[in-house]
């Protein structure tokens, strides 16, 4: 075991190439490893998502004028006009 200046320790299994114990002892710490990183790490379910490329492209080339003032019901009978040059 190498003690790290964070306090954790690493098992190292022997400098073998081919030593097939090590190699499976080092593959359980590798997994075990990540199962445990990633038991904290919630998924981006909602991140990307396929309608994000026609979002882009519309706000590269259009604009949206609002039909009215935000926050009343107006707002969303506005449209999408032509940008004069894309960005």
């Amino acid at each position: 075991m190498q003690r790290f200046p964070a306090g954790r320790t690493v098992a190292r299994g022997p400098g073998e190439p081919g030593d097939k114990h090590a190699g499976e002892v080092v593959e359980h710490i590798g997994r075990e490893i990540i199962r445990r990183w990633l038991r904290h790490v919630e998924p981006e379910l909602w991140h990307h998502q396929g309608r994000h490329y026609y979002w882009s492209r519309l706000g590269r080339f259009a604009r949206y004028q609002p039909g009215g003032p935000p926050g009343t019901p107006e707002w969303d009978d506005g449209a999408w006009v032509a940008k004069d040059e894309p960005s």
